[in-house]
């Protein structure tokens, strides 16, 4: 009888320190997400892709740790300031990085989130070691609806939002990727 009490005892206590980690990790976020929405407007201006990147990184943080724990940046940009809308181009950024996460196929393969500039654009690239896509798949990546997920809730407007988003920003998107070596999309914007 005894035994049978300090089993449930410590499975007791066991359960408890699970809601308690559960607990600080929704107030967190839930504190991420208040001060996500306050400090951010809705309007077009003056916008540093790094700063914006490294929100949706922080945002993305518990997604991305159920997937995989090889998660990098590479950000080789101090500053790149574009014209847009942060709260744009972070759902951009989020839904890349979802993207990639929802490819991996153990939690090895890798995800690099990486700004660069090129010149006369400031690149952002989202780039995993996934599934990738075959030539058919890829052609049709961009369009309203298309998923290769159906089974499993994928909706598919993910990158033809992301495609929208960039011509807003008078910016484009490119898809590159292999089947069984992964997918990387880049999104060019204009510098100011």
């Amino acid at each position: 009888m005894l035994n049978g009490y300090g089993s449930a005892a410590e499975e007791a206590e066991a359960s408890a320190e699970i809601i308690n980690e559960s607990l600080v990790r929704i107030k967190e976020t839930v504190d991420k997400l208040k001060g996500y929405g306050r400090a951010r407007s809705n309007e077009y201006g003056n916008t540093d892709l790094l700063e914006c990147a490294e929100n949706a990184v922080k945002m993305s943080d518990y997604f991305v740790k159920q997937y995989t724990s090889s998660f990098r940046t590479d950000f080789t940009v101090k500053s790149a300031v574009i014209y847009g809308n942060p709260l744009r181009i972070e759902e951009c950024i989020i839904n890349l990085i979802q993207n990639s996460c929802l490819a991996l196929g153990t939690k090895r393969d890798k995800i690099v989130c990486g700004i660069e500039d090129t010149g006369r654009t400031v690149r952002l690239y989202v780039s995993d070691e996934g599934r990738g896509m075959d030539e058919k798949t890829l052609a049709k990546a961009g369009e309203a609806f298309f998923t290769t997920r159906p089974d499993t809730g994928g909706t598919g407007l993910g990158l033809s939002i992301t495609a929208r988003i960039m011509k807003e920003h008078n910016g484009y998107m490119e898809i590159k990727s292999e089947v069984n070596k992964g997918t990387t999309v880049s999104l060019y914007f204009p510098k100011v």
